[in-house]
């Protein structure tokens, strides 16, 4: 089935009277969970793997931050889950900006129309198991982390240090050389004129 099926969920279809508390029965089920808040789906985590479980080659679940805690971190989020959709052609729009402030009412609308869309493309006999595919991309997570660090450690020991030849410490002449001191009428100062000594031929 295309990922495009059930894009289009209107607010009047059913699946805007489902309450939170089935949604977060339904989540908690489904991926080993523990929330108590449809609030702490702000973070996005909770979509990236749903959407993993339904279309595994659309999303690196390693990339995806399940610890995180602030806005900029349910940021990454959510980028990853819309750049899903695009690969897979689901033509939703995500607005970020107003579910990561993890408002009950935005999260709650979102969370209504991903379930509905889950239940078109995910089967309810499904196999996926949440817990382990989460420690998995943990660990990949964590590798990754090092190696970038180690990166970055040598990109910083390898910038090359100030040399000699760049000018340090060697003085420079003089832009603006000293010149005469004129006298205070601003002529050059006249060599002092020798007189005759008193007394000579008559």
């Amino acid at each position: 089935m295309e990922a495009s099926a059930g894009e289009n969920i209107g607010l009047m279809d059913g699946a805007y009277f489902v309450g939170r508390r089935e949604i977060l029965d339904w989540l908690n089920t489904f991926l080993g969970l523990n929330y108590t808040k449809i609030e702490q789906c702000a973070s996005g985590a909770a979509w990236c793997q749903i959407f993993h479980a339904m279309f595994p080659d659309s999303l690196n679940l390693g990339r995806v931050n399940f610890q995180a805690k602030h806005e900029h971190e349910f940021v990454n989020n959510w980028k990853l889950l819309q750049g899903a959709f695009s690969r897979t052609n689901l033509n939703k729009h995500i607005e970020v900006e107003k579910l990561i402030k993890a408002r009950s009412l935005d999260n709650l609308e979102f969370a209504q129309w991903f379930k509905a869309y889950a239940s078109i493309h995910l089967p309810e006999d499904s196999d996926y198991d949440a817990v382990a595919e989460r420690q998995n991309a943990q660990q990949r997570r964590n590798k990754v982390r090092p190696a970038l660090a180690q990166i970055e450690e040598k990109s910083t020991n390898s910038a090359p240090a100030p040399s000699a030849s760049s000018g340090a410490g060697v003085a420079k002449p003089s832009a603006n050389p000293k010149k005469p001191v004129a006298s205070s009428t601003g002529a050059p100062r006249a060599a002092p004129v020798q007189r005759a000594p008193a007394g000579g031929d008559n």
